[in-house]
Parts: structure tokens; C-alpha cells; sequence
């Protein structure tokens, strides 16, 4: 990051550090947290627009709309939060990817491997020949779409 981190042998004290807390890891590792306070940024006023509506739900006179508030925020809230934040968007990656599948490649079958889900290459989010930003975009809407569907549940049994 600066000029005199090119030796490291002449490295020392306050200039030691600055080069240690500039490599390309602690960069990452920045960019890293700065990413999650903009999830978390997008995703509180998901939260609490579902929160509302599970909310509203749950209170609904018009039994089938209760049973399903009533269902997203007891099976949400039942669910230990790591285990949804690793599988819920994996889920629904693979949901699009089946829904896609159907329709672009109806004649082949979709074949469920230890990768992941065999699709054919119409059917692939994101594209494989996609920049590199659209695949980090599409993993953050999955993330923002877990973080707020979690908490959405809790802010509706709060609400509730």
C-alpha cells in the first residue's frame, strides 16, 4: 500500500503496522465489514415491512391468512438463525434454478449433485459468463432475502 513496504527489512514499529493493517487480507477484510453494515442497512426495513405484514397476519379474522402468518413466524423463529442464514439462500438459488430449468430446458432433466443442482447453462444464476460483480450482487440479494425473512419473523411475533 505504500512506498516503503516494498523492503520489509528496513520495517519497524509504527511503519510495521501500517504496512501489516494495509495488506491485501486486512483491505478485504474491511471491504468485508463495511459490505454487512449495507446488508444490514438494506435489511432492516425489510424486516420490518415483513414483520408488519406477518404481523397483520397473525391477527387476521380471515382464517388461511392467520394460519400463514401464524406459520412464517413460528417455523422462521424455530429455526436456529445460522442454519437459515447457510441454507435458505442455497434453497432458493436452487428453486430459481429449478423454475428456470423447467422452462428454458424441459426436455433434459436436472440432476442433483454433491456440488449443487445440475442445470443446463440457460437456467444458471448467475450466468457463467456473467461479470464478476454480477455474481457478488446476486449471493447479496440472497443474503438480504435470508437476513430479512429471519428477522421479518421476529419483528412479527414482537409485533403479534
Amino acid at each position: 500500500m505504500f512506498a516503503f513496504c516494498a523492503d520489509p527489512s528496513t520495517l519497524d514499529g509504527w511503519a510495521w503496522f501500517a504496512c501489516y493493517l494495509t495488506s491485501g487480507t486486512h483491505l478485504a477484510f474491511y471491504w468485508s465489514f463495511l459490505v454487512v453494515l449495507f446488508l444490514l442497512a438494506l435489511a432492516a426495513p425489510l424486516a420490518l415491512g415483513l414483520g408488519f405484514a406477518g404481523a397483520l397476519a397473525n391477527r387476521s379474522r380471515i382464517p388461511p391468512v392467520r394460519w400463514f402468518g401464524w406459520t412464517y413466524t413460528n417455523i422462521v423463529r424455530g429455526v436456529p438463525e445460522i442454519v437459515f442464514f447457510m441454507f435458505v439462500p442455497i434453497a432458493i438459488s436452487q428453486g430459481i434454478e429449478s423454475l428456470l430449468h423447467v422452462v428454458h430446458c424441459p426436455d433434459w432433466h436436472a440432476v442433483e449433485e454433491t456440488r449443487g443442482l445440475r442445470v443446463c447453462e440457460a437456467a444458471r444464476l448467475p450466468p457463467a459468463n456473467a461479470p464478476r460483480w454480477v455474481a457478488d450482487a446476486y449471493g447479496f440479494v440472497l443474503a438480504l432475502t435470508a437476513f430479512a425473512l429471519v428477522y421479518g419473523a421476529f419483528v412479527a411475533n414482537t409485533l403479534h
